[in-house]
């Protein structure tokens, strides 16, 4: 196996992987989307919410709303703590929000970095717009007055994984395709262009008298270039044992944790399984 990354920041990564099957392929992408543990509010008590938004959108916002734990480690499960999920702090964190609209008319807007943690190793990811509070001029008994907006809550956040709810997925995007393969017959081809311009990638060019690839690596495999030679002297293949894999995460991890974290998970499954078979295969032999 190897891997080789071609782009790399915080939030977004592009690799490719070579040597392995389909299954393996998809059984990473798979990992990094439902098997790495995350934390993310889970439940919210309402005391005041007189915001446009119902108190059941306002707690979905605030539950995808990515939290970055440099602790996560120190988390357990619910249903594994000692606590049976009654609630502890090593097994969810609470965090407070109080907002109100200007005094004089007008809105304001409240926004993730807001919210108060109970723990200050775990933070809301920053500007993040949850909900916009508007004041409004009104008129009792003829006199006039400001009506203001105001919100107090309490969210409690819990440890989980996004095969239970896509709030515990630490990507917002995870997908692969196979490294494509684009093949130019130079005795065939008679630099028409037609195949370079249409390209949607625009990975063509025409140089030299034939046409020449830039970078195959951003071929979408949609063989529209294909289609338009009339001489056959383009063929879009791939590569079935490597994959270029493009991950982006939500803010709650460098994105390569995330990728490492999915790969111990797998490992993690694999040495448990490998147990268990070796288990039943002792049992059927003590049986015979």
């Amino acid at each position: 196996m190897e891997v080789e990354i071609l782009e790399l920041t915080d939030l977004a990564m592009k690799f490719i992987l070579r040597g392995v099957k389909p299954y393996f392929a998809n059984a990473l992408r798979r990992a990094m989307m439902t098997e790495v543990p995350k934390l993310a509010i889970d439940e919210v008590n309402v005391y005041e919410n007189t915001s446009p938004l119902f108190d059941e959108i306002l707690a979905l916002r605030l539950a995808l709303i990515p939290l970055r734990a440099e602790n996560i480690d120190e988390f357990v499960f619910p249903e594994d703590c000692e606590c049976k999920g009654e609630g502890c702090g090593f097994c969810q964190v609470s965090f407070t929000l109080t907002a109100q609209s200007p005094e004089e008319v007008g809105q304001r807007v409240v926004y993730s970095n807001e919210l108060v943690s109970s723990d200050e190793r775990v933070r809301p990811y920053p500007n993040i717009p949850i909900v916009k509070l508007i004041s409004r001029e009104v008129r009792i008994d003829g006199i006039k007055t400001v009506s203001r907006q105001s919100l107090m809550i309490e969210a409690i956040a819990r440890l989980g994984v996004g095969k239970k709810h896509a709030k515990w997925q630490p990507v917002t995007a995870c997908g692969y395709k196979n490294m494509p393969i684009v093949e130019i017959d130079e005795e065939k081809c008679d630099a028409c262009g037609k195949c370079v311009e249409e390209c949607p990638k625009r990975i063509l060019e025409v140089s030299l008298g034939t046409v020449t690839v830039k970078d195959e690596k951003l071929c979408s495999l949609c063989k529209l270039c294909e289609s338009v030679c009339d001489r056959n002297a383009i063929k879009v293949l791939y590569d079935k044992q490597s994959f270029v894999f493009n991950v982006e995460s939500d803010g709650s991890y460098d994105v390569w944790e995330i990728v490492l974290r999915a790969v111990k998970a797998l490992k993690e499954k694999y040495m448990k399984l490998k147990t268990e078979i070796a288990e039943v295969a002792e049992r059927t032999k003590a049986l015979a």
